[in-house]
């Protein structure tokens, strides 16, 4: 028995792949675990799939007003305080059954646990670890600690408050700011995988967007200052790194670029998915 851990998972039409987050969560060795799902009136048959695994769930489902309101929500239904957090979205996975038992046996009951994320691409073929140690500075340039990397305490979220629904994109990045900037919150970074992040969600759709929403974050929380060196940062390594990715996704060789650019690094070849 360990701390009581809830699962978060927030889903609309995500049919095809559903089922794959919740076999990973259903999987965890883990315990206490409880695994609570968000549904925002999905119309493709999700809400069949969440039906077949009510056993080993708890599930709701109704429209909302985005991912992090839905979010918020969630979190007001965890009652012990307590409690771990995991947002797990709904094309994300955990890498194996004591992925979570593994995070929290070295968290020293930290009230914010941060580990590493795998980012894949399905169609591409392609896997990355993203994550490490960092400092409320570190996160002035970018957002080094997103929500399927966190364990949160319940209790974290009535202190520091919940996700602020003005960003619609960026509001972990804004949250994770706030977190990093109350020096008596306790927090513990954990090398350890924990989760796998699929491609294509609303950040990469929304590449500019998010780029926006995190120019007034950064304003809101660092000052001129901190926005000046986040421009300077999004001139130079963002936008051209997007245009990049655009350019060499078009003509089939964006795969071939990051394994190059792994191995210019020195790290290891990526897993075949």
């Amino acid at each position: 028995m360990g701390p009581p851990v809830t699962v978060v998972t927030v889903v609309r039409n995500a049919r095809e792949t559903i089922e794959a987050t919740l076999e990973s969560v259903r999987a965890q060795t883990h315990r206490p675990l409880d695994h609570l799902v968000l549904d925002g009136a999905s119309t493709d048959g999700t809400l069949d799939i969440l039906r077949r695994h009510a056993d080993g769930l708890r599930f709701e489902s109704a429209p909302d007003a985005g991912i992090y309101d839905a979010m918020n929500r969630a979190i007001d239904r965890i009652e012990r305080p307590e409690s771990y957090v995991f947002f797990l979205n709904a094309d994300d996975r955990f890498v194996g059954p004591d992925a979570v038992a593994r995070v929290l046996a070295r968290s020293e009951g930290a009230d914010f646990v941060h580990c590493l994320l795998e980012r894949r691409d399905d169609a591409l073929r392609y896997r990355d670890v993203v994550g490490g140690s960092i400092t409320v500075r570190d996160l002035t340039l970018q957002n080094r600690c997103g929500h399927q990397m966190i364990f949160a305490r319940r209790s974290l979220f009535d202190r520091v408050g919940p996700f602020d629904l003005r960003f619609r994109i960026a509001a972990d990045y804004d949250w994770v700011i706030r977190v990093f900037q109350r020096p008596e919150v306790t927090k513990r970074f954990v090398p350890e995988v924990c989760a796998s992040m699929g491609a294509g969600g609303l950040s990469d759709r929304r590449y500019v967007r998010l780029l926006a929403e995190r120019r007034r974050i950064v304003r809101e929380r660092f000052g001129r200052a901190g926005e000046a060196r986040f421009l300077a940062f999004a001139a130079a390594v963002e936008l051209p790194g997007l245009a990049a990715r655009r350019l060499l996704g078009g003509v089939g060789l964006l795969r071939a670029a990051r394994v190059a650019r792994r191995a210019l690094r020195g790290g290891p070849r990526p897993a075949a998915l």
